[in-house]
Formats: structure tokens, sequence, C-alpha cells
């Protein structure tokens, strides 16, 4: 039985995590990993990686979905357009927490000190790493998002070792809020 068919529409029929398989041998035989050729296969793939995305997985769904987020990347780097523009740490935290509906005081609250959600926002003041990877975790976003363009992202692996936010969702939503996809 498959739950995916090669969509050539916008809107591809959405998967729901709870009939998602478990094992590897039948999540290659649901949506078997092969270079991506064109739109529609990264559609199909994009439905299958968000379908897994944010959901606590199994070691091989784990696996599975790795093998599926580099297989996307690829085919964007070599199709996509990428428009140059500068990163932007504390424009992606403005973003998601404007897509949150947080505000300064918010912030403070996750961040867990008095004054910092209003200081980081007015850039009085700079994130740490524990901030990073606090707010990594909260919105579900690589740690790369909020790191600076030297340290960008060859170095968010040592940032939130325990987090599996790094592997589940690699450099993709920093290169698409970035690109304002």
């Amino acid at each position: 039985m498959s739950f995916l068919l090669r969509h050539n529409t916008a809107t591809p029929k959405s998967l729901a995590f709870k009939n998602i398989p478990k094992d590897y041998n039948v999540l290659i035989r649901l949506f078997p990993l092969r270079p991506i050729h064109d739109r529609i296969d990264l559609t199909n793939a994009t439905e299958m990686a968000d379908a897994l995305a944010g959901h606590g997985l199994s070691p091989d769904q784990e696996d599975y979905f790795t093998v599926l987020v580099t297989l996307m990347v690829s085919y964007e780097q070599a199709h996509v357009p990428q428009p140059r523009r500068k990163h932007d740490p504390m424009g992606n935290l403005e973003f998601l927490m404007e897509q949150h509906k947080m505000n300064a005081s918010d912030l403070r609250r996750l961040l867990g000190q008095r004054e910092l959600g209003s200081k980081l926002l007015r850039g009085e003041r700079d994130l740490s790493k524990a901030n990073i990877c606090k707010l990594a975790e909260h919105f579900h976003v690589s740690p790369a998002c909020f790191l600076k363009e030297r340290y960008f992202f060859s170095s968010a692996i040592t940032f939130c070792k325990s987090s599996h936010t790094l592997r589940r969702f690699s450099s993709v939503y920093c290169r698409s809020r970035n690109a304002g996809w």
C-alpha cells in the first residue's frame, strides 16, 4: 500500500505521522530514497519530510529522514536559485517570534532572565550558547539560525549535542527564511 503518488499539483495530499512506518525497509517501499529529478519529486519528498519533522522518530525513521533531507538539499542547491542575503540571526528570531505571536516578555520567560528579552531585541545583548540552544529547541529549528555568520552551520553541531533539533531540521529552515520562501 502506498501513501504517496507523483503529485503534479501545488498542494499534495498530506500524510499523517501515525500512518508513517517505523521500519526503514517499509519506509523505502513507501517512498524510495532516490535522487530528486524535478519539482514533482521535490514536492513528494517535502510531503514525506513534513510528515516526519517535529515528531519523536524511531532510529530507522531518523536515518531515513536524514537521507531524505540530504537529497532535498542537494536538489535545491543545484536547481533552486538561492538569493544571496546576509545571514541575520536577530531577524530570524524576530520572524519566529512573530509567527508564534511572542513578545519580549514571552522571550524573557523562555530564556529565564528578567531583562534579557528586551535587551536582545534592542541589540544590547548577543545570544549566548545556552540561549541559542533554548531557542532552537523551542522553535524546532537549527541552532544555525541564531549563530553569527562566522560560526554558521559547521559550529552548530557543537552547540546543542543533546538536542535532536539540528539533525531533524538541518539548515533547511534558515535557508528558506533567508530566501524569503
